[in-house]
């Protein structure tokens, strides 16, 4: 336990020459990403630049969040959160740390190996993408097959209304109940 409390508020006890780390952060392994954003936000206050510009403040988080914490960002974010603001980025990353907190019982580790596993052995980035490039190719196929099938319908329905015009008998230009053919001289 006291190890536990050592690593995680460690940081905050330094002296004023190692303030200046904050443009050097980096996400530990097992840090999951509000008790990053947390500990960003704590450097800053006390470092020597409190008023930093939030462009300048995105871009530190986004260098010092691992790689597979920042594909899970783009996915919830759905795209790249780069573009983002920096207040919802931090939102963003709060949301996926207690999101994944309601999921698990112990979400600090499981959560970063749960997402190394699927980088390793499930789905990546590229494979998800060709998914969902298929799926848009088969739901553009049904939706062309459809739209065929409802023109020959419309076809089909614009012959039989001009070939109710003619007669069935003797195929003249007039209504059944009228043909020269039915009259009996």
């Amino acid at each position: 336990m006291k190890q536990k409390f050592l690593n995680k508020y460690q940081d905050y006890c330094r002296t004023r020459e190692k303030k200046e780390e904050l443009f050097k952060m980096m996400q530990k392994e097992d840090e999951n990403l509000e008790d990053f954003v947390e500990r960003l936000q704590y450097n800053l206050q006390r470092s020597i630049h409190p008023n930093v510009s939030k462009d300048i403040l995105k871009t530190i988080l986004l260098k010092g969040v691992r790689d597979n914490s920042l594909d899970m960002l783009n996915m919830l974010g759905k795209g790249d959160i780069s573009k983002e603001s920096y207040d919802e980025i931090v939102n963003l990353c709060k949301r996926c740390s207690r999101g994944a907190a309601r999921n698990k019982s112990n979400s600090r580790d499981t959560t970063f190996s749960r997402v190394q596993k699927s980088a390793n052995g499930g789905a990546t980035r590229a494979e998800i993408g060709n998914l969902l490039e298929e799926f848009k190719t088969e739901m553009m196929s049904s939706l062309a097959s459809q739209m065929d099938t409802l023109q020959i319908k419309k076809k089909h329905a614009e012959v039989e209304a001009a070939l109710s015009i003619f007669c069935p008998q003797c195929r003249d230009k007039h209504p059944k109940r009228e043909c020269p053919l039915d009259r009996k001289p």
